[in-house]
C-alpha cells in the first residue's frame, strides 16, 4: 500500500514539473540525514532563482498518506546564495573556492547593452555569465559548503530511519516558480561507488596517469590526484 501511495503522489506531482524544468534535484541518504543538491539549468535559471531563492518541503509516505496530506518545510523558508558579507564571516581569507564562489555570485557583470543591434557586447556578456553559472556549479560539485553557500543544497537531518519520503524543491519566483521532485527511502543507504581503476605508464622521467569512465560513474564531475 506504501508503494502504490508513493506512485499515485508521484505521478500527480512530476505532472506539473516534468515540461520546462529550470532545476534539477538529486537527493543522498546518507545514515545520519538526506542530502538534497539541485542546480539550474540554465544561465536565465540560475540569475531569475538565486534572486527569490527555493523552498524544500518533505512529504512522509504511509499507508494513510493522501493527496491532501500536507508537506513540511525543511530548513529555512527562502534559500539563497550568502550575500557578500557572509562569505567574509563565514569562510576564512585563505579558503580555496570562497572567493571564487563570491565572486561568481557578486562580481561586477556586465548588464547586457540596451542596443539590440550591438550583437558582439551580447555576445562577450552572455559568455561571462555562461561562464559565471558553470563555475559556480562546478565549485558546488567540489566542495559541499560552496554548494551550501551558492543556495544549492540542504541537508534533512530530521529524516527517520526506515521512513519513505518525497521531497519537494520549490523555486519561489513569483512568474516563474518551478518544482522539482525526488523520492528517497531511508532503509537503504547506498555506499558511494569506487573510483575508477588507475592505470599508470612510465614514461621518461615522467609517469603518466589515467582511468577510464566505468558505466555508472558518470556522476562524478571531478579527481584530487
Amino acid at each position: 500500500m506504501v508503494r502504490n501511495s508513493i506512485i499515485l503522489i508521484a505521478a500527480a506531482l512530476l505532472a506539473t514539473s516534468a515540461q520546462g524544468q529550470s532545476f534539477h534535484t538529486i537527493a543522498r541518504n546518507t545514515a545520519d540525514s538526506v542530502v538534497l543538491r539541485w542546480a539550474p539549468a540554465s544561465v536565465e535559471a540560475w540569475l531569475m532563482h538565486n534572486t527569490f531563492g527555493y523552498r524544500v518541503e518533505r512529504l512522509e509516505i504511509t499507508p494513510t498518506t493522501s493527496r491532501r496530506s500536507k508537506a513540511e518545510r525543511i530548513g529555512p523558508d527562502s534559500i539563497r546564495p550568502l550575500p557578500l558579507d557572509g562569505f567574509i564571516a563565514r569562510f576564512p581569507k585563505d579558503h580555496p573556492s570562497a572567493g571564487a564562489m563570491a565572486q561568481m555570485l557578486h562580481g561586477n557583470g556586465e548588464q547586457l547593452p540596451s542596443d539590440a543591434n550591438n550583437i558582439m557586447g551580447a555576445a562577450i556578456t552572455a559568455d561571462g555569465q555562461r561562464m559565471r553559472w558553470s563555475v559556480c556549479l562546478l565549485l558546488s560539485d567540489l566542495d559541499p559548503a560552496m554548494a551550501q553557500a551558492a543556495g544549492l543544497r540542504c541537508v534533512d537531518r530530521t529524516a527517520k530511519p526506515g521512513a519513505t519520503y518525497l521531497y519537494r524543491v520549490i523555486a519561489l519566483h513569483p512568474q516563474h516558480g518551478d518544482t522539482a521532485i525526488v523520492g528517497v527511502n531511508r532503509a537503504m543507504v547506498e555506499p558511494l561507488p569506487d573510483g575508477p581503476e588507475l592505470r599508470a605508464e612510465e614514461l621518461e622521467r615522467r609517469v603518466q596517469i589515467g582511468w577510464l569512465m566505468p558505466s555508472g560513474l558518470a556522476a562524478f564531475s571531478g579527481y584530487w590526484v
